[in-house]
């Protein structure tokens, strides 16, 4: 069986805001940081959750929560 998940933007605006699933996706982020899955997000997903997090706070808090996803690895698929 294959442990890895690809998360995209909703995956963290889920968390993010409290919507549904958003248990799902702080389960998943746990089970990443204890190693147990690999989660990876493209760069371009970690762009357009760092830009809703900007508009709706400010710049200081969206490097930080980006900065936070350490779990998640991110690429760059060309």
């Amino acid at each position: 069986m294959n442990n890895t998940f690809v998360f995209d933007v909703c995956s963290l605006i889920a968390l993010l805001a409290n919507e549904n699933g958003a248990n799902v996706v702080k389960d998943l982020l746990q089970k990443a940081a204890n190693e147990e899955i690999k989660i990876i997000m493209h760069k371009v997903n970690v762009l357009e959750v760092y830009y809703y997090i900007y508009k709706k706070y400010d710049e200081q808090i969206a490097l930080e929560i980006v900065q936070k996803s350490e779990p998640i690895k991110i690429v760059w698929i060309r």
